[in-house]
Formats: structure tokens, C-alpha cells, sequence
């Protein structure tokens, strides 16, 4: 079962790492306006070549000192300290507000701090009857805004600063983990100096920061409770799986992720553990969607309907929409709502038919389908930035000049042209992990060497490969909901641990 399972989830990594790759050398896409530009494919390529070789000189260096653990703790930690440096820095410099949906609710959290206004919560005709499931997200802002009240998104910024590190911290204590190898580790270290996006985000008064450090932190404590069997473990996951779910729904992917793996370890070996951690998880991730509505709803004495289902943003998912991406974000989703006077069963039938006629004309037309699918991942994929500066363009007093030279202006092109560059190695290092990983399997299945013996002599386990399953369970997703290269921020990170092995163990770059 768990042979099958890692056959199952290489094969589909290697597809999807394989469309990345191509598509990230041969084009970039500039997210101010959504314009497609081809790349210099070749000085790409060449490039991307150079930082692997450099990665691997460093790691072998590293592998080749007296105490190459210690070394690897001093790198990290040098680039940790760089990292949450340049944060503090970037949050001070950027000075960024709080913008579309987080300016939203951090207007609502107001409102109610300072009013008692609870008129938001309605079944119709405010902010959350349509997006009922950010309440999770309101009920964070409205805690942190009581205890430091009148500094706008500030403590928000500052405490992202804070999961950041936690997230920084899991995630190379999970490498050690999940690889044992010292240069797999000092790649992943450097990996991490170059991820720029994500340190980006820290100034982005949401939920990205927050929710991309708790599925760190539960990939982490779940490697040392299934390890271990300490309960202790189990119960900083749930609590914080269930902070993250609180913020970001669509952490949900990388929960049915977990579930899955630990019920085909279970599956494969009975074990106690996996039930409760299969329990718990489930347990919490439904908590946390319906405690923070129950919540406000009680406070209000009012109600909140069901708003913009899944049905909703699906339909625009496979929409044409002119001048954006194909199944972006043109309104659909919140106007059917608010047309069939929010109606979910009306909103839900027109929704329906919509997907009827997309899917129809797909199933007519392959080749458009195809199309359509492409120019859709396309910019969701292969914006070096994620998006990080658009989504923090907006400012309270005074931006520095210098942050303003990394908006715009004499820094920009730059660090666009090493972010582009960055992602292409990381998507090419995943690529290298997935033939490297599916090689090793063909080889030893052909030796007649049992995949349990052979996983053991890797000191892994199939929970190592829960984050490639959430990257290809977001990758599908992504496909028919709401497109946007925000989104995708989280799976970026996701693909770190898995890049950084591909990049040590292939053996096309010696």
C-alpha cells in the first residue's frame, strides 16, 4: 500500500514539477498587468546550471568538515538571523496598509471594538453574507486590535514576523528529519536565503504568513509524534492546525493531505496514533470552520447565510473573462449571490449550468480545453513574485526610499531578475527530486530490493512526502477555483524540502 502510494504521488509530482519547469523558462509574467513576456531561455538555463553547481560545491564543503552538523547549524542560523532581519526592516521601510479584503475586516474588527457594530453579521447585504468563512479571520483581527488598539495593521505585520521564524525553524528542522543528510540540508539552507517572496509577505496584514508557518509547524510536530508517540506532540498540532484553518481555508488541502498519508500508513501497519492524529485533525479542521461563525453570530443575535459556495467560485473558475487570465477573479462568484438575492439555492443552480456549459464545450473542443487550462496556470505559476509586491502596494505615511527602489524603482528589476531566475531552479530541483525518487524505485524494484527496506535504508517514511501531496492537491485545486498567484505562495514553499534533495542527489550535475 505505501509502495503504491509513493509510485502514486512521484509519478503525479513528476508531471506536475515537469509542466513548471517548462513553463517557467519560457516565460515570466509581470502581475501589474497580467502581460505574458517570453524569457531569455538560454541565459536561464545557464544560470540555473551555475546556482546548482554552486549549491553543490557548498554542500560538499559542508559535508566535508570535521563537524558538519555544527556547520550546517551555524549556516542556517546565519541565514535566519539575515531572514527575520531583513523582515523587521522591510515591515519598517514598506509601511504598507491593510488592503481589499484585509482592509475589510480590519474596519469591521473596528467597528466592533469601538462601536459595538455588529451589523455585518447579516444574512444579507453585508461584507461576510457573502464571505461568511473570513469570520475566523475577523475574530484574529478583532483579538490582536484589543489588546494594541490605534496601530493599525502593525501588530498584524509584527507577529507575522513572528510565525515567520516559526515557519523558518520547522521547516529545516523537518529536512533533518525526513533526509539525515547533511548536504540536502545546507542546500535547503540556502534555498531559503533566496526565497524572497515569502519574506515579502511579512508586511501583508492576512492570513498567507500565519497559515503557510502552522502547516510547517504541524509537518513538523507530526514527524516527531509519529516518531516519538508523545502526546505533547499531537497537541501542538491541533491547536495549531486549528489556528491556521481559523485564518486560511484553503490549509484545508494540505489537512486532506495529511489524512491521507496517515490513513495509508494505517492501512499498511495499525497504529494507534495514526487514528488519533486522523481524528484530531478531522476534528479541529471542522471546528475551526464553524466555531468563529457560531461565535460571532451569537454576539450579533443574527445569522449568517451560506454566501459564496464552492458551486460559485467553480463557475468562474472555467470562465473566459476578457482582459484577465481565463477562471480568475471577475466578480462572478459574488454577484450571482447578490443577484439571486443571496438565494444560495438559485445562486447555486446558475452556478451549475455555468459549469455545465464550461465543461461541454471543454469536452467538445480538447484542444481549447487545453488552451484554456494553460493560459490559466500559466500566470498562476510563473510570477517570480507571487505577487508580493502588488498585493502590499498600498502605504500609510511615508514609504521609505529605499523600500519604494524595491517597489519600484532602481532595485525593482534586479531582484525580479534573481526571483525569476530563483524560481526556475526551484521548480528544476523539484523536477530533479521526482526522477531521482522514481529512478531509485525503478532501480531497486528491478534488483528485486522490497521498497520498505529500500525506504528504510533512505531513513524515510511516506510522511515525508505529505507536503508533495498538498503541492499536487493545490495544484489541481487551482485548476478549477479561482486562479491568482497568491495562492500558490504556500505550495512554492512547499516545494523547498523536495528541491533541495533533487538538487544533492540527481546525478546529471556532477
Amino acid at each position: 500500500m505505501k509502495s503504491a502510494a509513493e509510485w502514486g504521488i512521484s509519478l503525479l509530482l513528476f508531471f506536475v514539477s515537469l509542466f513548471l519547469t517548462v513553463t517557467s523558462y519560457l516565460y515570466y509574467i509581470d502581475k501589474q498587468d497580467m502581460s505574458w513576456h517570453k524569457d531569455q531561455t538560454l541565459l536561464l538555463i545557464i544560470l540555473s546550471v551555475l546556482f546548482l553547481i554552486g549549491l553543490r560545491l557548498l554542500s560538499k564543503w559542508i559535508s566535508h568538515r570535521k563537524n558538519p552538523t555544527r556547520t550546517n547549524h551555524i549556516l542556517f542560523w546565519s541565514v535566519f538571523t539575515i531572514i527575520m532581519g531583513f523582515s523587521v526592516w522591510w515591515i519598517a521601510n514598506a509601511r504598507s496598509l491593510a488592503q481589499s479584503d484585509a482592509a475589510s475586516l480590519h474596519q469591521m474588527a473596528l467597528s466592533i471594538i469601538r462601536k459595538g457594530d455588529y451589523s455585518m453579521i447579516a444574512p444579507k447585504g453585508s461584507y461576510l453574507s457573502l464571505w461568511p468563512f473570513q469570520t475566523g479571520l475577523l475574530l484574529y483581527y478583532e483579538g490582536i486590535l484589543r489588546l494594541i488598539p490605534d496601530y493599525n495593521v502593525v501588530p498584524m505585520q509584527i507577529l507575522n514576523w513572528g510565525y515567520l521564524g516559526a515557519g523558518l525553524i520547522s521547516a529545516y528542522f523537518l529536512v533533518r528529519k525526513w533526509f539525515h543528510d547533511e548536504k540536502v540540508t545546507a542546500c535547503f539552507s540556502v534555498l531559503l536565503l533566496f526565497c524572497w517572496p515569502w519574506f515579502f509577505y511579512v508586511n501583508f496584514a492576512y492570513g498567507e504568513i500565519p497559515s503557510i508557518s502552522a502547516m510547517l509547524v504541524v509537518a513538523w510536530m507530526m514527524t516527531l509524534y509519529l516518531e516519538h508517540k508523545k502526546k505533547r506532540f499531537l497537541g501542538i498540532v491541533l491547536i495549531t492546525l486549528g489556528f491556521g484553518v481559523m485564518l486560511r481555508k484553503n490549509l484545508s488541502i494540505f489537512v486532506v493531505a495529511s489524512v491521507l498519508i496517515l490513513l495509508v500508513s494505517m492501512l499498511q501497519r495499525y497504529r494507534k496514533q495514526y487514528l488519533f492524529a486522523i481524528a484530531g485533525m478531522i476534528a479541529v479542521t471542522i471546528l475551526a470552520n464553524m466555531l468563529p461563525t457560531k461565535v460571532y453570530e451569537l454576539r450579533a443575535n443574527n445569522r449568517l447565510g451560506k454566501g459564496v459556495t464552492a458551486y460559485n467560485y467553480i463557475a468562474m473558475g472555467l470562465q473566459e473573462t476578457e482582459g484577465i487570465s481565463p477562471g480568475w477573479n471577475n466578480g462572478f462568484h459574488s454577484q450571482v449571490v447578490i443577484d439571486s438575492d443571496y438565494d444560495t439555492a438559485l445562486a447555486d443552480e446558475i452556478s451549475k449550468q455555468s459549469i455545465r456549459k464550461s465543461l461541454t464545450t471543454m469536452l467538445e473542443k480538447p484542444g481549447y480545453a487545453c488552451g484554456f487550462f494553460y493560459r490559466k496556470l500559466v500566470p498562476q505559476w510563473c510570477d517570480p513574485n507571487y505577487s508580493c509586491f502588488y498585493s502590499t502596494q498600498l502605504v500609510y505615511h511615508n514609504r521609505t526610499q529605499a523600500a519604494w527602489n524595491i517597489y519600484d524603482g532602481i532595485w525593482t528589476k534586479g531582484i525580479l531578475n534573481v526571483m525569476n531566475v530563483y524560481q526556475s531552479v526551484l521548480y528544476l530541483g523539484l523536477l530533479l527530486y521526482t526522477v531521482t525518487v522514481l529512478q531509485e524505485k525503478w532501480i531497486g524494484r528491478c534488483k528485486g530490493v522490497p521498497d520498505e527496506i529500500t525506504r528504510r535504508e533512505k531513513s524515510e517514511d511516506l510522511w515525508s512526502f505529505v507536503l508533495a501531496l498538498a503541492l499536487i492537491g493545490g495544484f489541481i485545486f487551482y485548476l478549477f477555483w479561482e486562479g491568482g498567484s497568491r495562492y500558490t505562495l504556500p505550495y512554492m514553499v512547499c516545494m523547498l524540502p523536495y528541491a533541495a534533495k533533487g538538487i544533492i542527489k540527481t546525478k546529471i550535475i556532477q
